[in-house]
């Protein structure tokens, strides 16, 4: 087994920290699009293992983990687990908003992870969360994120 010197070795993490680098800047070539949606618009996309299929999207203003009947809903996701939830900046204050989690329920049967074709939900629903006041995506890591700013942390 070839072994790498002192100096190769050293070279490494420049190396690597170089290609997290580039890889965090989209890589785009020039074509990327910026959107900029109207007031009352936040979009973003709901994830598990992949983009997440037929979940609805809703800000949950009472922050009781449901997409109640007066709250502002999406439209369910498609294949590629992309929502977009629009709200009447006239009903709702820019402090609701900021309080605001938007939630993405996970369904027994109904949402279905685009990387495998399987269920989101085998034994039981749950809910993903943004944290309050941000749009984006939605998945595991948010929601525990959440849970954490809800529980105190800073």
């Amino acid at each position: 087994m070839k072994t790498l010197s002192r100096s190769s070795r050293l070279a490494l993490p420049g190396g690597l920290s170089m290609v997290v680098a580039l890889a965090a800047c989209g890589g785009g070539g020039g074509d990327s699009e910026t959107v900029i949606d109207p007031p009352g618009t936040l979009r973003g996309s709901v994830v598990v293992n992949g983009p997440v299929r037929n979940a609805v999207v809703c800000m949950d203003l009472n922050d009781n983990g449901a997409c109640d009947s007066a709250e502002p809903v999406s439209a369910a996701t498609g294949s590629n687990g992309a929502y977009v939830l629009t709200y009447d900046t006239t009903s709702l204050t820019a402090a609701q908003v900021s309080e605001a989690s938007l939630i993405a329920p996970q369904l027994r049967g109904v949402t279905i992870d685009s990387a495998d074709g399987l269920v989101t939900a085998y034994d039981a629903d749950y809910v993903l969360r943004q944290v309050p006041g941000r749009a984006g995506q939605i998945n595991p890591l948010t929601t525990l994120l959440a849970k954490g700013m809800a529980d105190g942390m800073t």
